[in-house]
């Protein structure tokens, strides 16, 4: 009898604490560990925020060995005795090269990642204030022309990229057509980046002249 009894309080209470438990204040409480949209200072969007990244960690790869590897060892500035160093050192490089594979994929993943926010950003066009969209795609384009630049000085023909969730295996795209797509990015950058820095070491569209004239003497 007693255990009876045990399990029919049990059940009289379960549902009371599922009434209780679920309260819609209770599920908004409010974060304390990350900023939330509320806590930003107006004017700035999360937009702004993710844009800014596109400064650092997608470029960690390329800087890591690639940056090293095609200019001081190319130009026979450093000496190593890393196998794979050493191929750029003698100017021998194979398509095994395993810093010659980090540097191709780093590009193009500085570039999928621009071509994402780029996508992300004109999907909530409506919600963003009309001068942090311009900066989140003029930050964008400069830093898929910059990787672009990079790509097509190192190994030519490239495929372009445009936008996001294109074709796995895209076809490679002629060496001026890359450089003309380069310069498209860099004169949307010119028109809306602003003249001055923002924050110590961000680009200007002082900085995109600069990768646009490297472009146009490349050509040349």
């Amino acid at each position: 009898m007693k255990k009876l009894f045990k399990l029919f309080m049990i059940g009289m209470v379960i549902p009371l604490l599922s009434l209780f438990s679920c309260s819609d204040d209770f599920l908004d409480a409010p974060s304390e560990n990350q900023l939330t949209p509320g806590d930003l200072p107006e004017g700035i969007t999360a937009f702004d925020g993710i844009a800014e990244s596109l400064y650092f960690k997608p470029w960690f790869t390329f800087n890591d060995k690639f940056l090293i590897a095609v200019g001081d060892m190319y130009a026979g500035n450093a000496f190593t005795f890393d196998g794979a160093y050493a191929q750029f050192k003698d100017a021998q490089v194979t398509s095994q090269n395993p810093i010659l594979t980090e540097g191709y994929t780093s590009l193009f993943s500085v570039i999928d990642q621009s071509n994402n926010l780029m996508s992300l950003v004109e999907d909530r066009k409506s919600e963003l204030p009309e001068a942090s969209y311009k900066n989140a795609i003029a930050i964008s384009r400069f830093m898929r022309a910059n990787a672009y630049f990079y790509l097509v000085r190192s190994f030519g023909a490239v495929p372009i990229i445009n936008k996001a969730g294109s074709a796995a295996q895209p076809k490679r795209n002629l060496v001026t057509d890359v450089y003309k797509f380069i310069k498209q990015d860099l004169e949307y950058a010119i028109e809306n980046l602003p003249a001055t820095s923002v924050k110590k070491g961000y680009v200007t569209k002082f900085v995109c002249y600069g990768n646009s004239c490297k472009s146009a003497f490349d050509i040349k």
